[in-house]
């Protein structure tokens, strides 16, 4: 009986053909553009994430306690080796490296520029952000410093055109100490960055922390080995909130001092605030596109059910009963909508496939990453979250089914007498 009644939903369908299929093709083309557009947002996401991520901003960082809060240079981790020890065995950690962290002026014959002067690690810097692959001139801070007369410093490309510098040319630092005041010293500029963030651009310069330390912690043996952070970089896919609960947990038994265990929605809170905000967007656009499909299922259904009442009518002479022209009503409706959602889904992907190959360039809007901190001069890839995208299509289904309920009430509700009569 059940087979019977899915044939006998299956031929009502199609009873008229161009009515269902200009259903099925507008559900179709909103579902796979839904399904698309969800695949864009997870892979732009996504990639801004991992941008901001490798670009300095780390997965995790660790700080001596309330240092996030003001920044005060003297608030520093003083013995950073136990630190980075537990660090380096947090889960999916993989990179580990240090920071110093510093505000001055960068001078060059009549030209200044203030900016942030980071201390680095040179090699352990590498294998947690890609500054070393951003230097579009000269080289990454060496290793090791052959020649102590050329200091090396890594500059971005805005410091480089405000001050009207090249490599080899030499800047002179004026620099905040531990103590309060002020430190000076000499570098060369090594490479020239571009990161295609231009607040970040001119603002930001690197310098291995050895020769940083060495100026501002000056005759003050407590900040000889001083450190403000340990930033962590982890694999892809690993959770943040397993390696905060670790490090947190594990940096408690150190007695000597406390820290702060932040992940990188707590240190860039914009970019996060960003994403949720285009979640929204995605949100309303999708219940925009419910409405549609709805609208359709509806309309369509009502059609149908106003041009079969004489048969409805008819069948319930006969002796069926009203629930099983409601099951009818719906069956057909779910048949419909199987068939959009199914078909929206493979368009979608199809959608997916092209973008894949020809990704959307966002270079036109490279001034908005100064705001989320990441490099919108970057290709967007779409990524296919299944999870996501079925959330989406199964939706449509129950949406499609949910719209059907109208016309399939009041087909079971109508009284044979009266269907007969109808013409």
């Amino acid at each position: 009986m059940n087979l019977l009644i899915l044939r006998i939903a299956w031929r009502n369908i199609w009873r008229n053909t161009r009515r269902t299929a200009i259903t099925l093709a507008t559900m179709i083309i909103c579902v796979g553009v839904m399904v698309w557009m969800i695949t864009v947002g997870d892979g732009a996401h996504e990639q801004m994430i991992r941008s901001a991520l490798t670009t300095g901003l780390g997965s995790i960082q660790i700080h001596a306690l309330d240092y996030q809060q003001d920044k005060a240079i003297e608030k520093a981790i003083f013995d950073p080796g136990p630190v980075i020890e537990i660090a380096r065995e947090a889960p999916g950690v993989e990179g580990v490296s240090v920071r110093l962290n510093a505000f001055g002026l960068i001078s060059h014959a009549n030209a200044s520029q203030g900016c942030a002067i980071i201390g680095v690690d040179p090699v352990g810097e590498t294998t947690i952000s890609v500054m070393d692959e951003k230097v579009t001139e000269g080289e990454w801070l060496p290793g090791t410093i052959e020649n102590e007369r050329e200091l090396p410093i890594v500059i971005g490309v805005g410091i480089a055109t405000k001050l009207g510098v090249g490599i080899g040319d030499r800047l002179f630092l004026t620099i905040q100490r531990f103590t309060g005041d002020t430190g000076y010293a000499v570098y060369f500029v090594k490479g020239i960055f571009t990161t295609g963030m231009g607040e970040y651009d001119k603002s930001i310069a690197y310098v291995p922390i050895n020769t940083l330390r060495d100026v501002m912690a000056v005759d003050v043996p407590r900040f000889s080995n001083a450190v403000h952070e340990v930033t962590i970089l982890l694999q892809k896919g690993k959770k943040e909130i397993d390696a905060v609960n670790f490090l947190t947990g594990r940096l408690a038994s150190i007695n000597s001092q406390q820290f702060e265990v932040l992940d990188w929605e707590k240190i860039q809170p914009g970019l996060k605030v960003f994403i949720n905000l285009d979640n929204q967007s995605m949100y309303i656009m999708m219940i925009f596109i419910f409405i549609v499909v709805a609208a359709g299922i509806m309309n369509t259904f009502l059609m149908a059910v106003f041009e079969r009442i004489r048969e409805f009518g008819i069948l319930m002479s006969l002796g069926t009963r009203p629930s099983s022209i409601f099951n009818l009503v719906i069956i057909e409706s779910a048949l419909v909508g199987f068939i959009g959602a199914v078909g929206g889904f493979l368009f979608g992907l199809v959608l997916y496939g092209i973008n894949m190959i020809y990704p959307w360039s966002f270079a036109a809007y490279s001034e908005m990453g100064d705001v989320m901190a990441m490099d919108w001069s970057m290709d967007i890839y779409p990524q296919l979250v299944l999870f996501n995208v079925m959330k989406a299509v199964v939706s449509i289904f129950i949406i499609t089914l949910i719209a059907a309920l109208y016309p399939a009430i009041k087909a079971g509700s109508l009284k044979p007498v009266e269907a007969l009569r109808h013409v």
